[in-house]
């Protein structure tokens, strides 16, 4: 995958290096708690693919017309880093790969923009492992039944309900004077079946 632009009129001291339009100049790695940011400076702004296998705790990029020129000449950069073992740097006439060398499987890592155009930023940290979600337990069931309900308005003086359950349950009435309304609540009751 081809990931940022490549300018091909982008030089070294204003002549091109070997046929090649890209040098790197220098690598850093800083820590900052769990996440790790290795920054890659090259001359100009690199046209480069990605390929990963963080399983395998690798990452390999393909820069396109490349050549590393450290000063001290050096391909391997090792870091005393628990997470990322170093990067070595193959010469892949006209490219150049990085080969990240990660100690552990389980890092991910994105990319951002450095401070000029030709940074590259790579920043790994481990997956964050989420804990399961537990559900709330489910409701114990009702251990009262309402197995009827009926209704009586033949005296005109009052109505009456009767509820007939298994086994008498525990009563509540709530009333409510502004909208005139008596609300009955029978703790652990449940309807045995839909009444009408």
């Amino acid at each position: 995958m081809l990931v940022d632009y490549w300018d091909p009129d982008t030089v070294l001291n204003g002549r091109e290096c070997s046929g090649r339009t890209n040098e790197y100049l220098w690598g850093e790695l800083l820590r900052k708690g769990e996440q790790v940011s290795i920054t890659l400076q090259t001359s100009g702004k690199p046209i480069y693919e990605l390929n990963e296998n963080l399983k395998a705790r690798t990452l390999v990029v393909k820069f396109r017309n490349t050549r590393a020129a450290f000063v001290d000449g050096r391909r391997d950069r090792l870091f005393n880093d628990p997470q990322v073992e170093g990067i070595r740097f193959l010469d892949m006439e006209p490219d150049t790969w990085a080969q990240f060398k990660l100690r552990k499987d389980n890092l991910i890592f994105d990319m951002v923009p450095g401070s000029n155009p030709g940074q590259l930023v790579f920043r790994f940290r481990p997956l964050i492992q989420l804990p399961p979600v537990t559900l709330p337990p489910d409701p114990e069931p009702a251990t009262i039944a309402l197995e009827a309900l009926e209704y009586d308005d033949s005296n005109p003086d009052f109505t009456s309900l009767t509820f007939s359950f298994t086994s008498p349950p525990r009563l509540f009435v709530l009333e409510n004077s502004q909208d005139r309304t008596v609300r009955l609540r029978f703790a652990d009751t449940a309807p045995e079946t839909r009444l009408p």
